[in-house]
């Protein structure tokens, strides 16, 4: 059956693109340069208009920047014929590594393209100075404030800390690599830890540096040793090449400049066409939970702001898998994880969906533990050099407060029918027999994520293990291991699920609405409750630290 949302919103783009291209021919000065900002931070993908937590927009309020929205606007200057040149404004720029990594493309696009491309910054940080340095010239002040100190971790360990208030945590992971929630159940970062976070940041730093190094015409070891120097003047950084030149924005800026507001009116738009097939984007982003995807005011440990629900996810897959003029499906994930459940409930509609209509995966970020069980059995899977991946393992914990319990006097009585009847009772410790029921739950959870990896991407499982182990991968060594298919973005998936499905560039695409039950501050106590009780319900996670999310 036809989607209309998909009809709505292809008549809507096209609509949209068609008074973009009649307004672009009305009579009118076009200024040879524009003058675009890259600022604030940027989002993988469009977020809703939201006002008070309420799916609605304010007027005149300005929204986020995404990616979609800044390519966009990159793409119509690169086709403009009467762009001489661009100038990028950045200053305070933020992203994740991998939508930076995106947006880094769409600025050497633009320079390919034959456009003159201009960075002025303000301050050469780390994410603003990794997109800018894609231009053709990179330009400062010479009061401008250098940032540029490489990569680093820091995790607070507070097993001790909770001891002292009487609280504990008990885990069992499988397996040495699993180091989600070791803050709470160790004093210290674990070999196995450590030894995995210094390869990450290894390869985070090699592309970083390389990619620099190939704009600016330096090698890798060059740009290592300028930001160990630690520059301290936009001098220095343009005597190692960091920068071409020293200007104030005045000197930089002349007549024929103009902002990307007053030249946006002569932009065009890429037209989709009307009939035929086209390629639906379902997003997953956030921790995989059962049940409807959510939004909660403020951030639950381990699962962030907003949840990914199984129901929602199956429901927007076979509304793509439904449509018939849909040929190809691009599945972005953006998520360290969650429930063991919901995360094979998705698997098994992705494996099911892909028989019939190619399905493109494409990792944001993070796509490790549940993140990647779910796209195991993608007919194609795209990362980001500095995506976060793999952490194939499972992990299971509980909070134990019998010692709380007993310093201020609370005196918990049990009565259960069953042997593992208070299996998950905060007020006692795991028993022997329990402590062997989670393992044994663990190896079974664990053997069929291998399993599912073997299979979708054709392993064996005793390779998958070696793999796995809840070990991350960067996105370059998951590429080398097989357990990706090839770097790029999402504007790569999509241009994959085209040559897939045999359609043309111009094809139009549509985002699956996915709808999120709000779950607003000091509302519903029973709404709040029913949203909580996978959390406390469910005892095995494929799930990944949340302090591995950087930005």
């Amino acid at each position: 059956m036809p989607s209309h949302a998909a009809d709505v919103q292809t008549v809507l783009h096209t609509l949209q693109a068609r008074a973009r291209n009649a307004l672009s021919h009305l009579p009118g000065d076009r200024p040879p340069w524009v003058v675009v900002e890259l600022s604030g931070h940027v989002t993988p993908r469009p977020e809703r208009p939201r006002f008070m937590g309420l799916p609605i927009a304010v007027p005149g309020q300005r929204r986020a920047p995404s990616l979609a929205g800044l390519g966009d606007t990159l793409d119509a200057l690169a086709r403009a014929p009467w762009v001489e040149g661009v100038v990028l404004r950045v200053e305070g720029l933020s992203a994740d590594p991998a939508t930076a990594y995106a947006l880094r493309r769409r600025v050497a696009a633009l320079r390919d393209a034959g456009k003159k491309t201009i960075a002025y910054l303000t301050q050469l940080d780390g994410t603003g100075y990794y997109v800018a340095s894609a231009a053709g010239e990179l330009v400062a002040p010479e009061s401008a404030e250098i940032g540029l100190r490489g990569l680093g971790l820091s995790i607070t360990f507070m097993r001790d800390a909770l001891a002292r208030a009487g609280i504990r945590f008990e885990k069992l992971a499988i397996d040495e690599y699993k180091n989600a929630f070791d803050n709470l159940v160790r004093q210290e970062m674990s070999p196995a830890q450590r030894e995995q976070l210094e390869v990450l940041l290894e390869r985070f730093e090699a592309h970083t540096h390389a990619a620099i190094g190939q704009s600016r015409g330096l090698t890798r070891e060059a740009v290592r040793a300028l930001i160990d120097e630690g520059i301290t003047s936009a001098a220095r950084a343009r005597d190692g090449k960091l920068l071409d030149r020293l200007a104030y924005e005045d000197e930089l800026l002349g007549p024929g400049h103009r902002p990307l507001e007053q030249a946006r009116r002569f932009l065009g738009a890429r037209a989709p066409a009307l009939r035929g097939k086209r390629v639906a984007v379902v997003s997953l982003t956030g921790g995989i939970m059962t049940g409807h995807s959510r939004r909660f005011p403020v951030p639950l440990p381990p699962l962030g702001a907003h949840t990914a629900g199984s129901e929602t996810l199956v429901a927007s897959l076979r509304a793509a898998a439904n449509d018939r003029a849909t040929a190809a499906i691009v599945l972005f994930v953006d998520s360290g994880g969650g429930s063991a459940l919901a995360s094979d409930l998705i698997w098994r509609e992705v494996r099911r969906i892909r028989d019939t209509k190619p399905i493109v995966a494409v990792m944001g970020a993070v796509a490790a533990s549940g993140g990647y069980y779910v796209l195991a059995h993608a007919t194609r899977v795209i990362a980001a050099p500095t995506t976060i991946t793999g952490s194939i393992g499972v992990l299971t914990g509980k909070l134990v407060l019998e010692d709380l319990f007993a310093r201020w006097g609370f005196n918990p009585e049990q009565i259960r029918r069953g042997r593992f009847a208070l299996l998950q009772d905060p007020a006692r410790s795991l028993s022997d027999d329990e402590r062997a029921l989670l393992r044994r739950s663990n190896d079974e959870i664990y053997d069929r994520f291998v399993s599912r990896v073997a299979e979708g991407r054709g392993l064996s499982k005793a390779r998958v293990d070696e793999l796995g182990r809840g070990r991350i991968w960067a996105g370059t060594d998951a590429l080398a291991h097989g357990l990706v298919d090839e770097l790029g973005d999402l504007d790569t998936g999509v241009a994959r699920a085209k040559e897939l499905a045999g359609l043309g560039p111009d094809a139009p695409v549509w985002d699956v609405p996915a709808a999120e039950e709000l779950i607003l501050p000091g509302g519903d106590a029973e709404a709040m409750m029913a949203a909580l009780a996978p959390i406390v319900r469910e005892t095995s996670w494929l799930v990944l630290p949340a302090s591995l999310r950087l930005s």
